[in-house]
């Protein structure tokens, strides 16, 4: 089959990387039996990394900022109009010169990695309908999963069995729900370095290195805009403060995972359930209509009762979030603390966290 060069849209969140993963980067992981060695990077919630490991790579998810070191002389500068995690994506994608999977999940993420790309046949665009509840618009998103599957055989990957593609979605699946059960064992920062570690490696690491006593401080949500590895920072202000994370709603936290992949569906047509727990139940920001975002933050309030607020987090340029601001302030009950990342605002940031925190209690 001939090499294939493909246009489409991108998205998903920007979580932090432990040191220790840097050197995991180009180790083999093994999904019974199979051992996966050549990486095929990703960044949006909407590009399952069942699919990729099935076809014989192994799926890495890209992180902004993830590897400070080697970074630092590849970013993209903050400039005017141009998303900073955007480009922090693109630019790490660029310098990796490996094979890349965009989706188009807002303009910011199709355009910028024009600029950066040095090979575009080693880069995938894949197209997110963003009109979503349709039986269409799903059809069509599972064609870009065949599409991006005929790719990945192009670039030397092969066409998954029914047993493989089983085993991986049932690992992947198990991984996720270890992740969420030990979610209220650990601090919000060591709940987003098993994540990432479970996302780049497939496997989550022993649960004893993140273990702490229940937490008794102000519960809140953390809503909004992909996280770069320096705004992590906002979930130590928030600790200092006497508050902490209950819930990451950010993009790329829990709110953008696919839901639990059934066992049936799985054994009827694996990927066509795939394809529908990744697409119909991703509450994004961008889809059209997005009553499904409001819908999960409902549920969310109303399953975790304790909330006392929402911490509203937006990166510059980030139109579609921004736009959504008065809706939320309108649908959710909770109090709403507006706080824009970026630029050199640290301690006043920590400062209007402390006085939100006085406010509500």
């Amino acid at each position: 089959m001939a090499k294939k060069t493909v246009t489409l849209p991108i998205g998903w969140r920007g979580q932090p990387v432990a040191s220790a993963l840097q050197q995991k980067e180009q180790e083999p992981i093994n999904i019974k039996g199979h051992n996966l060695t050549k990486n095929v990077y990703y960044a949006s919630s909407f590009v399952p990394p069942e699919w990729i490991a099935a076809h014989g790579f192994r799926p890495y998810r890209i992180l902004p900022d993830g590897h400070a070191a080697s970074t630092e002389a590849i970013r993209v500068p903050e400039r005017e109009g141009l998303c900073p995690y955007a480009a922090d994506i693109a630019a790490q994608a660029g310098h990796k010169n490996q094979i890349m999977v965009f989706a188009n999940t807002c303009d910011q993420m199709r355009r910028a990695p024009e600029s950066v790309i040095q090979d575009p046949s080693r880069t995938f665009f894949m197209h997110i309908p963003a009109t979503w509840n349709n039986p269409e618009a799903e059809t069509y998103y599972q064609s870009e999963l065949t599409r991006l599957g005929g790719y990945l055989e192009a670039m030397g990957g092969s066409a998954p069995s029914k047993e493989n593609m089983l085993s991986i979605m049932q690992r992947y699946e198990a991984g996720r729900q270890e992740l969420l059960a030990s979610r209220k064992s650990c601090c919000a920062r060591a709940h987003i370095a098993r994540t990432s570690h479970f996302y780049q490696t497939g496997t989550c690491p022993p649960l004893h290195n993140a273990l702490r006593s229940a937490p008794t401080s102000t519960p809140l949500m953390l809503l909004g805009s992909h996280l770069r590895q320096a705004d992590l920072a906002i979930f130590d202000q928030i600790e200092n403060a006497g508050a902490h994370v209950a819930i990451d709603a950010t993009d790329g936290g829990e709110r953008e995972w696919p839901r639990a992949l059934q066992p049936q569906n799985m054994q009827t047509d694996p990927l066509h359930e795939l394809a529908q727990a990744y697409f119909l139940t991703i509450p994004a920001v961008f889809r059209r209509p997005n009553d499904a975002l409001y819908q999960w933050l409902q549920q969310a309030v109303e399953t975790h009762s304790h909330l006392r607020g929402i911490i509203f987090v937006t990166q510059p340029w980030c139109d579609l979030w921004k736009a959504e601001l008065p809706r939320l302030q309108s649908a959710i009950s909770l109090p709403i603390l507006h706080v824009p990342l970026g630029g050199g605002a640290h301690e006043s940031r920590a400062t209007r966290i402390e006085a939100f925190l006085e406010m509500i209690a």
